[in-house]
């Protein structure tokens, strides 16, 4: 772990750190596994927690995480997020959501069961609204 020896410190350590950081809402943590011996492990994604914290933390953000931590940090609060293999993320092991900018294809997840794709810079949208995702899938469940 590059993090760990940058800051001289074992890889135990730095996940402890990165676990108290989780828990005071300052960073989200994906793992692409459920249960909790699996996310002792490394995690696959670190993403501050709200993307205003990048603007503080740095002159130059980057869209793309920008855009992966505003997803993030707005499902997280009712719903199980996870890293995916063959999307950005998984959310209550039913969805899959590639996020990116208006040039973003299916291709990625193509043949994933419940894929979406969540686009951000296009005049209008089909489907469904992203502000009322969460909204979407709590009914889903209803």
């Amino acid at each position: 772990m590059e993090i760990a020896e940058s800051i001289e410190a074992t890889r135990q350590s730095v996940i402890r750190m990165f676990q108290v950081l989780e828990r005071a809402a300052l960073l989200i943590m994906l793992y692409s596994g459920k249960n909790n011996m699996q996310q002792l492990a490394k995690p696959e994604k670190v993403y501050l927690d709200n993307m205003n914290l990048m603007y503080a933390l740095s002159s130059s953000a980057d869209i793309g995480n920008i855009r992966e931590t505003f997803f993030a940090n707005q499902l997280k609060q009712n719903h199980q997020i996870a890293f995916s293999g063959q999307g950005d993320f998984r959310i209550d092991d039913v969805y899959t959501f590639e996020v990116g900018g208006k040039n973003k294809t299916f291709e990625q997840i193509k043949d994933v069961p419940n894929s979406y794709l969540v686009i951000d810079g296009m005049e209008y949208g089909t489907g469904f609204l992203f502000g009322c995702l969460d909204f979407c899938i709590s009914l889903h469940y209803s």
